[in-house]
């Protein structure tokens, strides 16, 4: 049985301070985090490194696995919904999937190979607004997405898997998944994958009024790329509506991903060796 460690949590405020629990299931051993105090030191832990920051009702979690198959509870469906902020580590027979469980709650699980380590990024929104989910097969064609069409539709990534079949993706600079939407206002999960790789993309849409900006990132191999994304002036938030690249190194620096800086309130994205990404922020 895997045994689980909380290596931090801490919290910060954009408009509220908040602080909520945090339940963590790793193999078959499970805790329950209590409520933690705000501005908690943070230190490392090479089994499992967690961070919670609570943003009224928005939150952003940075969540590490290293000894087992990890997931992670991200709070209610009710009223929100939950994305990906960013992947870190091997994807290599592993894989970062966001979704609902049965109680209502959402639920994030990391899985790795032996050896490897895998990390995430969530991002949980509310409110939940015409709310629609879709999956996606490399191999196959994009997946169109339906439901109630508006103009305020935004359709962000949920989860990569990349753990069946005998041909993984994301082994390369130009492996993606992506959402977007064509002339005709249809939106579309799919991307491109060498060698068709047997990878799973998912993906939400919700209906979130306001865009603040939309910005793409591309880091070359050995290189690290990052840049403010929108500034939060009142409930802004980012999500990614593309994931690619090359996840194959067994570290936890190498990432991209999305981040908050409550000290300046600007949201920021960081690519580092062979990713690539797009990333959109709304209000």
């Amino acid at each position: 049985m895997s045994s689980l460690r909380k290596s931090s949590a801490t919290s910060l405020a954009m408009f509220l301070a908040a602080t909520s629990s945090v339940f963590a299931l790793m193999g078959c051993a499970m805790e329950e985090e209590g409520t933690e105090p705000t501005d908690l030191g943070v230190s490392q832990d090479d089994a499992l490194a967690e961070t919670e920051q609570a943003v009224s009702a928005t939150g952003l979690y940075h969540y590490q696995c290293t000894t087992g198959n990890c997931a992670f509870d991200l709070g209610t469906t009710t009223g929100r919904s939950c994305f990906l902020g960013g992947i870190s580590g091997s994807l290599d027979q592993g894989g970062a999937t966001i979704y609902a469980i049965v109680g209502g709650t959402y639920r994030l699980s990391l899985i790795h190979a032996p050896g490897q380590r895998i990390g995430a990024t969530a991002v949980c929104v509310a409110p939940k607004t015409n709310a629609i989910t879709a999956s996606w097969r490399g191999g196959q064609s994009a997946t169109p997405i339906n439901g109630t069409v508006t103009s305020s539709r935004r359709c962000f990534l949920t989860g990569i898997s990349n753990t069946s079949g005998y041909v993984r993706g994301f082994d390369t600079a130009s492996d993606y998944a992506q959402v977007w939407k064509d002339p005709n206002g249809q939106w579309f999960l799919g991307g491109s994958l060498a060698g068709g790789a047997d990878t799973w993309a998912s993906a939400v849409c919700l209906d979130l009024p306001v865009d603040q900006g939309i910005w793409g990132i591309v880091a070359g191999a050995g290189s690290t790329v990052g840049f403010n994304l929108a500034y939060n002036s009142n409930g802004v938030a980012c999500g990614l509506s593309k994931l690619g690249g090359k996840f194959l190194t067994n570290s936890f620096s190498d990432k991209l991903g999305i981040d908050y800086d409550a000290g300046t309130r600007y949201w920021n994205i960081k690519a580092v060796n062979s990713k690539q990404a797009t990333a959109v922020c709304y209000q």
